[in-house]
């Protein structure tokens, strides 16, 4: 289970120094830079994480995960429809927050469609 938790301790890394080389990495986490190169290089494997010339940084697959578990969500399925009418209704943005791990997500924006003419 250490491997797990180091893998997720290599993402938090890279996320913060915004992109990292396996030295930077490694001095990051403390860790051999060979331990470095061999996490990088599975979590490229991955796709969770991409690499060019040396230097790997997080990929848009957690975006992509992240919507998904936004949609998948019940409360986003039984209120997204309530928060356009909401907006539609008030003209302001309509925020759906959750509570997860003692912390607040922003889980949808309903945003104002304004709709210009051009004369």
């Amino acid at each position: 289970m250490k491997s797990v938790q180091r893998a997720f301790d290599v993402i938090d890394a890279l996320w913060k120094l915004d992109g990292a080389g396996p030295t930077e990495l490694a001095r990051t986490i403390d860790i051999p830079r060979s331990t470095a190169h061999v996490y990088l290089q599975t979590l490229a494997s991955t796709e969770y994480v991409v690499g060019a010339d040396g230097t790997y940084e997080l990929s848009h697959s957690f975006l992509s995960m992240g919507s998904r578990l936004k949609y998948r969500n019940q409360l986003y399925q039984v209120s997204h429809r309530s928060l356009r009418v909401l907006t539609d209704e008030t003209d302001e943005i309509v925020t759906l927050v959750i509570e997860e791990a003692g912390e607040a997500v922003f889980l949808h924006n309903e945003t104002v469609q304004r709709r210009y003419r051009v004369a």
